[in-house]
Formats: C-alpha cells, structure tokens, sequence
C-alpha cells in the first residue's frame, strides 16, 4: 500500500479555480479565461461562488423520463463457427440464388463462411463488416439492423417511466 501512496503524492495537483460571482457571471466566459491553464496542466476544478444558482430548464413538476430496458446478454448468443457454416434457414424464399448474395456494406461476396444472412429479408453481411463485429455466427435467428429498426427490435423493452 505505500508503494501505491507513494505514486499518488508524487503526482502534480490540479490547479482549483475559486471565481467570484461577478468573475462567473458568464461561466463560459470565466472557463475561457482559464484555458491556456487548465490546458496545460490537463484538468482542472472549477468551484463556483456559493451565491451561484444557475437556472434549471426543467420543470420537475411536469417532466416524465421514460426508461428502455436492454437485456445485453440475449443479443448475440454466439456458437464456435465451422468453416462454410453459412446461415441459410430464412424465414421466407430468397429471391436470389443464395450464392449471388452480397454483403451489404462491403459488396463482396467472398468469405462465404462468415456470411450473415437475414432472416426477414434475405440481405448478407460479414460478421466483421458488423458494427460492432461478430467473432462468430451467432445461434438461432439473425435480423439486419434495417430489418430491426423497421419493426422497431433493437433489443429494448419498454421500462418505467419516472
């Protein structure tokens, strides 16, 4: 533990900016006058005048923030890929022999074995051409972010409004 102290105190302080209340009548004002400063030391702490209320927008009486809930770990359940483990079980026919498919972003129809196709409406894309990328071809059924956006299947459930 005194090794990390150690590290700590051999540290440079912050510079602490204490502005009177005529100096931060303009906080944006007051923040560039102290730039070149807090600049070259990397950060800074501003501490405005205790006197200092700065108008809140919101009226807390009437405001209603509504929450999404993301459940991340149901996204991408991912399965090792095997080699030319294409994805070809689509919820309706391709209309499109299945090997004139190309990826969306890349337009390439190389790397067939990491060849996502959608299965609402047929589209390829590589994994890597993913954002994020996958690392494999995940299990059950993939939908492209088009499709998901269309129909509004992010991923989100609705949560409480507060």
């Amino acid at each position: 533990m005194q090794n990390k102290d150690a590290w700590l105190s051999s540290l440079p302080s912050a510079p602490i900016f204490y502005p009177t209340t005529d100096e931060f009548k303009d906080p944006i004002a007051y923040i560039q006058k102290i730039s070149a400063t807090a600049k070259s030391a990397g950060i800074c702490k501003v501490v405005p005048p205790k006197e200092w209320n700065p108008k809140f927008a919101l009226n807390l009486e009437t405001i209603k923030f509504p929450t999404r809930i993301q459940n991340i770990a149901n996204l991408q359940k991912k399965k090792m890929s095997s080699k030319n483990a294409r994805r070809t079980n689509l919820t309706r026919p391709l209309s499109k022999n299945v090997d004139q498919v190309v990826c969306e972003v890349c337009e390439g129809g190389f790397h067939e074995e990491v060849l996502l196709l959608c299965d609402k409406c047929g589209k390829g894309y590589h994994i890597y051409c993913l954002t994020p990328p996958l690392s494999s071809i995940p299990e059950g059924d993939w939908i492209c972010i088009q499709c998901r956006q269309k129909n509004n299947e992010i991923g989100f459930e609705e949560g409480k409004v507060y």
